[in-house]
């Protein structure tokens, strides 16, 4: 079987892929890599997780909607980077995921736009929307395509929409990630009690935030032998 490396952004979503391998597949384990935001990192861990082996990258994550028409739970399975360099996907993988997981979850099968920054506006995902035709976006994906392509590797990407296109990021947010992935739950409190206007788009953005990681807990519980039997 294909050693499968993925690589996601945030600390949150390597926990739930790790505890999903080890009750799914203790055998034939994938490697799995935590980058940080951003493309510059995500590609670096890509690149790493292939010299260390894997035959395979997958982008692991949430994601932005910019489709006004796709709900917050959304799964993404990337056709490919719809902006920028315009990297395709693994047709045959991706495709194979798409059916093998459109059963049971309310999956998409579209492309994906990268960003170096988070678009924190509706007004920026309604433009991007406009000139890219993406679903929705993410900071690690495109960086993840590049190290596949350098490497010769096949390449998917699969993405739930966290903040739908109509929802607003507050700058607390976006300050929050560390450059490692985390959360900096302490600073977060602080500027809230500092900018109180901000915390009602917080909350929202939590909440939404709760919806998308259950459904990356389930991809992971349920769909994990999916991603391995789409590629083999």
């Amino acid at each position: 079987m294909t050693k499968l490396g993925i690589v996601c952004g945030l600390a949150f979503e390597a926990a739930i892929i790790k505890r999903a391998v080890k009750q799914t597949l203790p055998a034939n384990a994938p490697l799995i890599a935590c980058s940080g935001p951003g493309p510059s990192r995500a590609r670096t861990a890509a690149s790493i997780l292939a010299d260390q082996g894997s035959e395979a990258l997958l982008s692991f994550g949430i994601s932005g909607g910019l489709d006004p028409g796709l709900a917050t739970g959304t799964v993404i399975i990337a056709t490919g980077l719809a902006n920028g360099s315009k990297q395709n996907c693994d047709e045959q993988w991706s495709t194979r995921l798409y059916k093998s997981l459109k059963p049971d979850f309310d999956a998409r099968y579209a492309p994906l736009a990268g960003a170096k920054s988070v678009l924190s506006t509706t007004t920026e995902k309604l433009a991007l929307f406009r000139s890219s035709g993406a679903a929705a976006i993410d900071m690690e994906s495109s960086g993840i395509a590049e190290a596949a392509a350098e490497k010769g590797l096949p390449f998917v990407a699969l993405r739930v929409i966290c903040d739908t296109a109509d929802v607003t990021i507050p700058p607390i947010a976006i300050s929050a990630m560390g450059n490692n992935g985390r959360i900096r739950i302490l600073a977060t409190a602080f500027q809230s009690s500092a900018n109180p206007s901000q915390i009602p788009d917080l909350v929202r953005l939590a909440r939404r935030t709760a919806e998308a990681r259950q459904v990356l807990e389930s991809l992971a519980s349920f769909g994990l032998i999916g991603m391995f039997r789409a590629f083999g």
